[in-house]
């Protein structure tokens, strides 16, 4: 799917919902890369961070829950996420305002990135520092997303 697609989803399912909501973040973390690269960023000394907050609970990012919602997450869904997350880490539910708390301490600098890493990731209240997918480390994607995104908005596409 090229960003142009992205940009403008004609599909609302929910399983194109999912993937444009994962699409986006892809979309975050090679837009991060890109300003990360700029000489700007470099002379100014603008360290870029691209944030994932993990599950945190409760922010309507659904919209509003139906009422069969409201029983089958609290019922179901958390308790799945619970048992997955013993595996995979990524898959535990943060607490809002430890999700808020990190972006702080990220934005304020009180934790600061290992040199070379531009993602942090909340993993069960705990801020780290993962590889990014294979597809978000692609020099190749980062620059095409620059390319077509420069043009959708009427700017140069030279970085």
């Amino acid at each position: 799917m090229n960003p142009k697609e992205l940009a403008h989803p004609t599909n609302t399912s929910f399983s194109e919902g999912m993937r444009a909501y994962s699409s986006s973040k892809l979309c975050n973390l090679l837009t991060a890369r890109s300003f990360s690269a700029l000489d700007l960023a470099e002379k100014k000394d603008i360290k870029v961070i691209a944030y994932n907050p993990g599950l945190p609970p409760g922010t309507s990012l659904m919209g509003k829950p139906s009422p069969i919602t409201k029983v089958i997450m609290p019922l179901f869904v958390y308790p799945l996420l619970s048992l997955i997350s013993i595996f995979r880490p990524a898959f535990s539910r943060n607490i809002p305002s430890r999700a808020g708390e990190a972006l702080a301490e990220l934005a304020l600098g009180k934790v600061t990135s290992p040199t070379g890493r531009i993602y942090a990731s909340l993993v069960k209240g705990k801020i780290t520092f993962p590889d990014p997918s294979q597809l978000a480390q692609s020099n190749d994607a980062k620059d095409l997303l620059w390319r077509e995104s420069a043009k959708m908005v009427g700017l140069p596409d030279k970085m």
